[in-house]
């Protein structure tokens, strides 16, 4: 076979020459166009970045306007400034506090309008005095705005907010924003770090600085970009267009700016795409042309020579295909040449899988993106909502707390005067009576002798009427005062206060019954009033010793445990002759008396200063107690916030 090839070699030359002719230039074309494609779609990526990139910075300069609108509300200087002036009308000197404000703040412009709707300040006087009036006086409600507004210059982005003071009093409006010119687009340009031009329906109404000035094609007299920049705007579905003119891309998009819809154009330069281009174009060309000379060369002697660049080729893009793909492919279909045309078509094919996978890509970020900002719009419609409804929530319960404010004024000022009706009737009493019980023993001393017995038990109704109408009084006294008593939100030990009792006022009663005491566990503190709640434990203590059975000595046994909703709950049994159960609700009343024919029954008072003094401290009390089978009263009183720890004295057990 080699030496027929050799035998033929001109015309076997001559064939090579042609089919490497024929290999060569398609595989310069398809090269060409592969690289084409692949440099087009790396810089439809970068236009398509590049405009989120100049998107998201307008966004941000939204944002902040909107931040500072909401800090500038309740800014101490500004609400200073505005109390100063509406008092002098001086503007000179609001100028002069307002400035160094206003030198803080990165914007274009600033008015301050007073409740009248009347620009007092303005910084930036250059701007008509007529721009961004609108929506003032929704403002001077309390309501804040973002939005864009035309003016002879084209338009404005601008926000307003109310000024109010600490107490929500609303002292007049600010303005503030940016003009969309040159300016405003050299500062988005300067952040996204591209030139871009912002047109209207109107017309372009901002560029950025390089391409008024430095850019081969001006963009406002091409009337193409013109036309392409409204349809953009029109456009529902917001697709990106683009025309390529003097190495460059302009990438249109539909842009909202707040309220008004507008075009965002992004120029890319593609000068260095297209140099890198027209150099590997060229290297293309020389590779095939390299291929072409030594097949023609060598094609005579060498056939396999010329068949070897063939099969690296092949195998070239094989790798390829498998770099792109992860597959390996290996292709021997037909001859040489079939082999690689079938290499070259799969290494297309994967390139355009490749591209299409990387729009695929780019179609779901998209959509991802679009996505996110729905979310963020949904989230911060909710949140207005939220804050509507605390702000709501928040002013009825001011007013709640005003009206509960105003009604314990009056409950006070009720209480208080029934106190010193009480007090006032009971003092009156007092003297009265002590007029007749004087009088009434100075008769009975004086008399002595000379009366008979019935004369003698009268003249004792008398003296046992007035001392138990004296009792009353005293008792009456004692339980207005406990009508309005002082806070006292002390610790109080409970064992310290029965021993208190038991060693000193209730001494002589214990020693007259031969009273026991007990306390099997140590009682824990609480939280009160200690002289009330001693009055407490001395009135229940005293009626279990006075209220004892006959023949038996009384045994009184206190016990204490704490409850989980932090009350302290108490129990006093007794081994007395017990309350029938009609009577257990009856006995907490003032003046109601069980027991009318005992020479030791009171006259009602002490179980209801008892209560009292329990409501006092948000408890309750009552009674567990059958007749002839002792009683077992119980309260509860508040715990303190943290629990003590146990007392380490020694309980009562049994009489001193």
């Amino acid at each position: 076979m080699i030496r027929w090839r050799l035998s033929l070699a001109y015309p076997v030359l001559a064939l090579i020459s042609f089919a490497a002719l024929a290999v060569a230039l398609p595989l310069y074309l398809i090269s060409v166009n592969s690289l084409k494609q692949s440099i087009d779609a790396m810089e439809l990526n970068k236009a398509m970045q590049t405009h989120y990139i100049a998107e998201a910075a307008i966004k941000n300069e939204v944002d902040k306007l909107a931040i500072l609108s909401k800090t500038l509300e309740k800014h101490r200087g500004l609400t200073d400034a505005l109390k100063d002036f509406n008092k002098s009308g001086d503007p000179e000197a609001l100028k002069k506090k307002i400035d160094p404000v206003v030198a803080e703040l990165d914007v274009g412009f600033v008015k301050l309008v007073n409740p009248d709707e009347k620009i007092i300040y303005q910084w930036n006087t250059s701007i008509s005095s007529e721009l961004n009036i609108w929506g003032v006086a929704e403002a001077l409600q309390g309501q804040e705005m973002i939005s864009t507004s035309r003016h002879a210059e084209g338009f404005a982005l601008r926000a307003i907010a109310p000024v109010q003071d600490q107490n929500d009093e609303i002292m007049g409006a600010i303005i503030i924003g940016f003009i969309i010119n040159e300016a405003f687009a050299d500062r988005i340009s300067s952040l996204a770090n591209t030139d871009i031009l912002i047109g209207s329906l109107q017309g372009v109404i901002a560029a950025s600085h390089s391409i008024n000035n430095n850019i081969k094609h001006d963009c406002r007299k091409d009337p193409s970009i013109h036309t392409i920049m409204l349809d953009s705007i029109k456009d529902d579905k917001t697709s990106h267009k683009e025309l390529c003119q003097h190495n460059e891309i302009f990438y249109f998009r539909r842009l909202l700016i707040v309220d008004e819809m507008f075009s965002l154009m992004v120029e890319i330069d593609t000068s260095q795409a297209q140099k890198h281009f027209t150099i590997t174009k060229h290297k293309i060309a020389a590779t095939a042309g390299t291929v072409f000379v030594i097949a023609w060369l060598l094609g005579i002697m060498l056939t396999k020579a010329m068949i070897k660049p063939l099969q690296e080729l092949r195998d070239q893009s094989c790798q390829t295909v498998k770099h792109i793909t992860g597959k390996t492919v290996d292709v021997h279909s037909g001859n040489e040449l079939d082999a690689l045309v079938g290499a070259f078509k799969l290494m297309q094919e994967s390139l355009a899988g490749y591209i299409s996978d990387l729009r695929k890509a780019e179609n779901e970020l998209r959509e991802h993106r679009n996505h996110l900002e729905e979310l963020v719009v949904d989230r911060t419609e909710n949140l207005k909502k939220t804050n509507e409804q605390l702000r709501t929530e928040i002013n009825d319960r001011k007013h709640a707390e005003q009206e509960l404010t105003n009604s314990n004024k009056k409950l006070n000022n009720s209480t208080l005067q029934l106190q010193e009706f009480v007090y006032v009737a009971s003092h009156d009493m007092r003297e009265p009576l002590r007029k007749i019980l004087a009088f009434t023993q100075m008769l009975t001393t004086s008399l002595s002798g000379r009366l008979n017995e019935d004369e003698q038990e009268n003249f004792n109704f008398v003296l046992e009427g007035a001392d138990k109408m004296q009792k009353m009084v005293e008792s009456l006294l004692a339980y207005s005062k406990l009508i309005a008593p002082e806070t006292k939100n002390k610790e109080v030990d409970l064992n310290t206060t029965i021993a208190e009792l038991k060693n000193a006022k209730l001494r002589s009663e214990f020693k007259k019954t031969d009273g026991r005491l007990l306390i099997p566990e140590s009682l824990p503190a609480v939280k009160g009033n200690a002289a009330q709640i001693q009055q407490l434990f001395q009135n229940l203590i005293s009626n279990a010793l006075k209220y004892r059975k006959k023949g038996i000595a009384p045994q009184i046994t206190i016990r204490a445990h704490h409850q989980d909703d932090g009350m302290v709950r108490i129990e006093v049994q007794d081994n007395g002759t017990g309350i029938k159960l009609e009577y257990h609700h009856r006995i907490f009343e003032m003046f109601r008396r069980v027991r009318h024919d005992d020479k030791n029954s009171g006259i009602g008072a002490g179980l209801a200063i008892c209560k009292r003094i329990v409501e006092q401290h948000n408890g309750e009390i009552g009674v567990d107690s059958t007749e002839d089978q002792g009683a077992t009263f119980w309260f509860t009183l508040p715990a303190l916030e943290s629990r003590q720890k146990k007392n380490t004295e020694p309980a009562l057990s049994s009489k001193e």
